[in-house]
């Protein structure tokens, strides 16, 4: 059909998408998160998370999972997504994003950010986005 324009401003088709891109594109990515994760400030810490999730989001849509919000393309998520246990770790590391998000005078810690960024890494995994990560 004919493309439509996105909230950010660019095209997209409405075209069922193909079922993930070439590798290479999430290695810019993965290599930010890790950036922020290193730079151990609060703010790099936020961005980090921020960065997972959306990273998330964008693999999710590539897979061609409907719904509006992350959640519910999780929840729409058919076969060879996510394992069980991912979800779960991935319900409370969203849950800490949305607290970033959400309440600007939240103090993230390093620990509970590692333990989120693993939840993200470990659903990537699942998803076939390789990330293996020695800073999580």
């Amino acid at each position: 059909g004919e493309p439509e324009r996105t909230r950010q401003g660019f095209f997209q088709s409405s075209a069922r998408p193909r079922a993930l891109p070439a590798r290479f594109r999430y290695r810019e990515a993965l290599e930010q998160i890790e950036g922020h994760l290193q730079n151990g400030d609060g703010a790099h810490l936020r961005l980090a998370i921020i960065e997972a999730d959306k990273l998330l989001d964008d693999t999710l849509k590539m897979r061609g999972c409907d719904g509006e919000t992350v959640a519910a393309r999780l929840d729409n998520l058919e076969g060879g997504g996510i394992s069980s246990a991912s979800k779960q770790l991935l319900g409370e590391a969203r849950r800490l994003r949305n607290r970033i998000v959400h309440e600007s005078e939240f103090i993230v810690k390093p620990e509970h950010v590692k333990a989120a960024l693993r939840a993200y890494r470990r659903a990537l995994n699942d998803l076939g986005i390789e990330w293996g990560s020695e800073f999580i």
